[in-house]
């Protein structure tokens, strides 16, 4: 994600977007990234104990990947809008 914000930063001056085949290049490597990331988190063991009804439980670790390549689209926004900030620091 670093090098895409140093990306859209040079290209904010110069272009104001980036091009279709560098996000789509991105967007390939920032899914690769998060599939690596998934099948290295395999699901956390049961609790020892009587079997507990509802949704199995997930690292913390395994929450963030979820959230990262469910929402990835807003994720990733300010590489399609160079008005949306990199962070929401003010400072």
């Amino acid at each position: 994600m670093l090098e895409i914000k140093e990306t859209v930063d040079k290209k904010r001056v110069l272009a104001g977007k980036l091009e279709q085949d560098k996000i789509e290049v991105f967007k390939e490597r920032y899914d690769k990234i998060i599939e690596a990331g998934l099948d290295e988190n395999p699901p956390v063991r049961p609790r020892d104990g009587p079997k507990m009804r509802g949704r199995k439980r997930k690292s913390k670790v395994k929450n963030l990947l979820c959230r990262l390549k469910d929402y990835w689209r807003q994720t990733l926004a300010f590489m399609y809008d160079f008005e949306i900030p990199f962070d929401n620091s003010q400072a």
